[in-house]
Formats: structure tokens, sequence, C-alpha cells
């Protein structure tokens, strides 16, 4: 009995200890101030870069037709501030099968990576302001 109360407080005391540790973030790189009002950024592993939504303009839900996409390298440094305009106010992004997903507004944009242009524009009817996306691994598209 001795041996299990044994165990089981050295198993408590590791388990305190582990979960005492608080989690740090470290700084890896910082960019320039470039981006025109960015909203979201997402990780493309396929091609190693991230995208950042610019909204631009002074109304983050205005339809503008200021918005952009920039591409940002993996360390940090700006490849393109605009990499693909003609958005009113992007938000949320997806990527599936090279093409990346953008909400914007009452639009669903999609852009072919490979050529950096707008491909398809989808208008959700009643939507005021789609905000974010996400794609499953069968390509089923979720917009917020």
């Amino acid at each position: 009995m001795k041996s299990i109360s044994l165990i089981l407080s050295l198993a408590l005391l590791l388990c305190l200890q582990v979960n005492g540790q608080q989690p740090q973030l470290v700084k890896l790189w910082q960019t320039d101030s470039v981006f025109k009002v960015p909203e979201s950024v997402l990780y493309d592993e396929k091609n190693q870069v991230l995208y950042v939504t610019n909204i631009d303009g002074t109304d983050p839900w205005g339809k503008d037709d200021k918005g952009s996409i920039g591409k940002l390298g993996l360390d940090g440094k700006v490849i393109q501030v605009e990499w693909v305009k003609g958005f009113n106010a992007p938000k949320g992004m997806a990527v599936h099968n090279d093409i990346l997903y953008v909400a914007d507004l009452q639009q669903l944009i999609s852009v072919d990576i490979k050529k950096g242009q707008i491909v398809n524009r989808l208008t959700i009817e009643g939507a005021t302001g789609l905000n974010d996306v996400s794609v499953d691994s069968k390509g089923i598209i979720y917009v917020t």
C-alpha cells in the first residue's frame, strides 16, 4: 500500500510541476508596417508563404473596392503588399487544391494561387458580413 501511495504521490507531483509551467511566446520576426489594415493571415504549407488580407479604407465592412491580398515570406519579409486586388473588405481565408478562398462581405471569392488572379465570385444572398472560411478534406467549403 505504501508503494502505491508513493507512486501516486510522485505522479501527482510530476503533474503539478508540468502544469505549473507557463507557456512562453518567443518573437521570431516582425514585418514592416506596410500592409493596409491587415485583418487575417493564412499559412500556405504547400507554397511556404503567408497570405494577408488587406481591408484598407476606413470602414472594415465597407464596400469600397480597396481591399487586397498580400503575400509574406515565412521569414517576415514582404513579398507583395497587394498580390491580388479587387476585394472590398476581405476577411478569413482557406486554401484547397491551389485555390485561395476569401470571405469578402457578401461574396466568397476564389483566387487561382498559381496565376494570382480572381477566378470566381460567388455572391451569398442575404449575407451581410462574411467573416471566415474553412475547407474540409473533401473540398466542402464552410463560410461564416
